[in-house]
């Protein structure tokens, strides 16, 4: 029996780490747990082979330890080895940490807007109420700091730390918003109308070369901007889309889209008839989420072409649309 390993197995943990270690048909050599401080230990005894694990928390970072080990870190064992199973490109750390970045913020942004709607509630409980949007709780938050003599001390002593959590909040968002890197690719990719630095950086974060995917419409359907199916008994039927995939990414794609028809439709749409005849035969937010689908598209071969974008195309769209 061949008892040298050829695939193993990793099944990763905050502390336990399972392997399992077979042959090249197959077979198990040797299994067991693994502290995490015995992991790295535990690989740079074996003779190079390929490590698969699933793609979680942390995947990419083993994979990066692994592979320089000289380890093929793939995306558990069996798994492995079937011929129609996708696996996961290892990330770079460049990449992992621009995500972890934008999603943090992402996060400060949503602690934010709840400390915001608190206040707002507090204050409308008394019938101090303020006008929608940033402006609005800015005006709040001045009357806060300079004292409303109608509103009873303590309610107004309550709401100082909370004015403090919020403008600590916006700080942390403007420095993370200012460490956002940008890149060769990601500048090429704000060519297209309504990506903007942070999708453009997000976009190039999660395609990198783009080889994990085999068309734009497959990158598009991770994203989750395609239709869902549920066709029965030979009758195809789509409803709306399926929301799969990274939600940060596709609010970024569809809010640029979305921001982009805005635009194009305001003066009635004499510049871009296409697109304003689509939204009346339609509806706006329908037509942004084909939009944003195409934009997603489009990134994915400029990334995996190395192409820049090009406008006569869009210009050649709209005068079929409109035909």
């Amino acid at each position: 029996m061949d008892n040298i390993v050829r695939t193993v197995g990793l099944d990763l943990a905050k502390s336990s780490f399972h392997v399992f270690c077979a042959n090249q048909e197959g077979r198990r050599v040797e299994s067991g747990a693994l502290r995490r401080s015995e992991v790295l230990g535990y690989f740079a005894k074996l003779d190079p082979c390929t490590v698969a694990m699933e793609t979680c928390s942390s995947a990419n970072w083993w994979c990066r330890q692994l592979g320089a080990s000289d380890h093929d870190a793939g995306a558990i064992c069996e798994a492995a080895k079937r011929p129609n199973m996708r696996f996961a490109p290892v990330k770079s750390e460049r990449s992992s940490g621009l995500l972890s970045l934008q999603r943090t913020r992402q996060a400060m942004i949503k602690q934010r807007t709840m400390n915001v709607n608190h206040v707002r509630a507090v204050f409308a409980e008394f019938v101090v109420v303020a006008p929608s949007g940033s402006k609005g709780f800015e005006q709040l938050a001045e009357q806060l700091r300079m004292g409303i003599e109608a509103l009873p001390s303590v309610l107004r002593e309550s709401q100082k730390p909370a004015l403090t959590v919020i403008e600590r909040l916006q700080e942390s968002i403007d420095d993370l918003h200012a460490r956002i890197l940008t890149s060769e690719a990601s500048l090429r990719l704000e060519e297209i109308p309504g990506v903007g630095v942070l999708s453009a950086t997000y976009l190039a974060a999660v395609l990198e070369d783009g080889s994990a995917y085999r068309s734009g419409r497959q990158f598009s359907a991770s994203l989750g901007l395609v239709p869902e199916q549920r066709s029965t008994g030979g009758r195809q039927k789509l409803v709306g889309i399926t929301k799969k995939g990274d939600p940060l990414l596709r609010k970024l794609v569809f809010e640029g889209a979305f921001a982009v028809l805005g635009h194009r439709i305001r003066d009635g749409g004499r510049n871009f008839p296409g697109t304003a005849r689509r939204v009346k035969e339609k509806s706006l937010k329908g037509v942004a989420v084909e939009l944003a689908n195409r934009n997603a598209r489009t990134a994915w071969s400029m990334i995996r072409h190395g192409t820049r974008y090009d406008p006569q195309r869009q210009r050649m769209r709209e005068q079929s649309m409109a035909a």
